[in-house]
């Protein structure tokens, strides 16, 4: 649910938060949840301090703690919000805590995004509600090292291991280099063979040509986290001004 407030906030780090609101917007086609999950689901942010939920004339509404720190929008393109900052609430959530993920020091920056967004696709691994290769998952591990070297992710099947990076930023060609370090790394140690995949909010300078020639199959993040089948959702169509 996080990832999918944070890619649909606008340019002021601000959202709609009434249950029916984030389900339609995040989960238009996933018929088995209900306005209650999602409250519990959005609740559960606040508490974790990724979001603030604050009231403004019986609506309600969220905003992103330091949306500011880690978002750059161009000038030109920027819009202001139409939305009530948490600034002219009628009353704040008594929810709304500082960031900690409930089980570490506080994160700042876009890292703890990348955080969040890496232990959400964890669960969804290990409960094999996403099989990126169609392929039961058996392991999952997270910041998994590689000598000096950690990787965001790394899953087990039956049959391959499978290299996942996690960007929440539009994916450049640096990001490229550095899940094809992590993948020679696990060549070296004979994990083998390896699918790879590289997520990220949009394509920013990185083509799909060039991660194809890598052997890297590019995936939206938005799209993988909304999306109700099993399946795998490549980046098409991605523009390089939403995060």
């Amino acid at each position: 649910l996080f990832i999918g407030i944070f890619s649909n906030a606008d340019d002021d780090g601000r959202l709609k938060a009434s249950p029916k609101f984030l389900k339609a917007t995040i989960f238009p086609y996933d018929v088995n949840k209900t306005d209650a999950q999602i409250k519990e689901l959005r609740d559960s942010c606040a508490n974790l301090g990724l979001i603030r939920l604050y009231n403004k004339n019986n609506s309600e509404y969220l905003d992103i703690p330091g949306w500011q720190e880690h978002q750059q929008i161009r000038k030109d393109r920027y819009t202001h919000s139409k939305l009530p900052s948490i600034d002219e609430a009628d009353e704040t959530s008594p929810l709304n805590k500082p960031i900690t993920f409930g089980y570490q020091s506080p994160i700042k920056g876009r890292e703890q995004y990348e955080h969040a967004a890496q232990h959400t696709l964890s669960q969804r691994l290990q409960a094999n509600e996403w099989l990126p290769t169609n392929e039961k998952i058996t392991k999952v591990e997270i910041n998994k090292r590689l000598g000096n070297l950690y990787a965001d992710i790394v899953a087990t099947t039956d049959s391959q291991y499978i290299l996942i990076e996690v960007k929440v930023y539009p994916l450049q060609p640096k990001d490229l280099g550095q899940v094809l370090g992590y993948k020679r790394e696990m060549e070296k140690r004979g994990l083998t063979p390896i699918t790879t995949f590289l997520i990220g909010g949009s394509l920013g300078k990185l083509t799909a040509e060039e991660a194809e020639q890598a052997s890297v199959k590019l995936l939206n993040l938005r799209e993988l986290l909304v999306e109700t089948t099993k399946q795998s959702v490549e980046v098409t169509g991605a523009t390089t001004d939403q995060p």
